[in-house]
């Protein structure tokens, strides 16, 4: 599972790890990078954006493009 938040809620998402935490045996990897094969960028102004440029770029070898 991935748990994304934007930098302003950092309070709400600290609570909902431990919710989880006090059922789960959870590890957090911290921030990542990659997940599914989405590209995870973060913003400086705390925004999220994803995007799929590697699976998109094997598509476009695969078919010789």
């Amino acid at each position: 599972m991935l748990l994304a938040y934007a930098t302003t809620s950092a309070k709400e998402a600290v609570e909902i790890e431990q919710v989880l935490a006090a059922t789960y045996k959870i590890t957090n990897l911290r921030t990542t990078r990659q997940f599914l094969s989405i590209e995870i960028h973060y913003q400086k102004d705390g925004l999220i954006s994803l995007g799929q440029r590697a699976f998109i770029d094997s598509i476009l070898k695969q078919f010789h493009m």
